[in-house]
This record gives C-alpha cells, structure tokens and sequence, in this order.
C-alpha cells in the first residue's frame, strides 16, 4: 500500500514537472529587444541521437502497477498473497515477483518471490489484470523467506556486532561448553 502511494506520488511529480518542460524558452531578438522570439529547438536527429522512444503499450505488454498490489490466485480462485515488489535482473528485465502473504496490518506478513514465468498474467472480463501462481496455501507457507541484499547486510552486521559483544563479555561464540 505504501509502495502504491510512493508510486503514484512519484508518477505525479514527474507529470507535474514535465509542463515546465514543455514551455518554450524566450530569448530576446537581437533586432529588437522590446519582442521575444522562441529559442531554436535543435535537429529531432541530434536530440534523441541514440535514445529511442516507446510512443504506445504494445499487445502484451504489462505495467509495474498492474502488478504491484494485485492479489495473486492459485487456479483455484484461492487468494495466494499480494504482489509486493517485481525484481529485475542486472540487464533490467523483470525476473521475479515478490508476494507478501500472510500476517494482518502488516504484523507477522512473510515475503517470497517467484520467477516471473511462473505467474500467469491474463485479464478478466472487466479488462483488469488478473495474476495466477500454480500453488497453493500450504506451499506459500513452506517457501523460503525472500531477503534483499540490503537486509543480508543487514543481518550480517547483527551478527558481527553480537559476535563482538559476546567476546567482549566473554561468552564463547563457538559451540556449547559442558559444564
């Protein structure tokens, strides 16, 4: 849900600025200083020189937001998780999607990902996206927590600070003592 609002605030602010772009820039006229004339836009060529546009969706082409915060369903109809996140590869090519199952107000909610070949995207009658994972219930709850590199880091530094504490107070980091 705060991801959507990040998004959308996001999405709004680019639309918003984009008018100031779009205006054109007044220099004054060196004939006469009392008129200003609009400032030569160069060549379309040597503007977009390597860059190339997308002018329209295209029959199978999907949008993040018809992704993120989407209920994913098993064939059954039976409610699998929200889509929480879509992970790219390093070339920038949807990989997976992260689903946040489980938990209520966001207490005790678990976070697993799945390649994106395995989420069949298809629409209903309304046109709305509709998301669909061979799996059921009980297999969501048996998958490995999902964890980015950040929270990696993240509990790699926990455990280097425990470890640190511990020495510093003389309990043993390795193994259990018989005594």
């Amino acid at each position: 849900m705060l991801r959507q609002l990040l998004l959308t605030s996001t999405i709004s602010l680019v639309l918003g600025s984009t008018a100031a772009f779009a205006q054109d820039t007044m220099v004054p006229n060196a004939a006469d200083t009392t008129q200003a004339q609009p400032l030569q836009e160069k060549s379309a060529s040597s503007a977009t020189a390597g860059v190339s546009f997308i002018v329209e969706q295209q029959e199978g082409q999907w949008f993040a937001s018809d992704f993120i915060g989407q209920t994913l369903q098993n064939n059954d109809g039976q409610a699998l998780g929200e889509v929480a996140d879509i992970v790219f590869d390093k070339d920038g090519k949807a990989a997976g999607v992260v689903i946040s199952s489980g938990g209520f107000l966001g207490m005790g909610e678990r976070r697993i990902a799945v390649p994106l070949e395995a989420v069949d995207r298809s629409m209903d009658e309304n046109g709305a996206a509709k998301l669909t994972l061979a799996s059921d219930p009980e297999n969501m709850q048996a998958a490995p927590v999902f964890m980015t590199l950040l929270e990696k880091k993240q509990e790699a530094e926990q455990q280097r600070l425990m470890q640190e504490s511990d020495q510093q107070n003389g309990v043993p980091t390795t193994g259990i003592s018989d005594q």
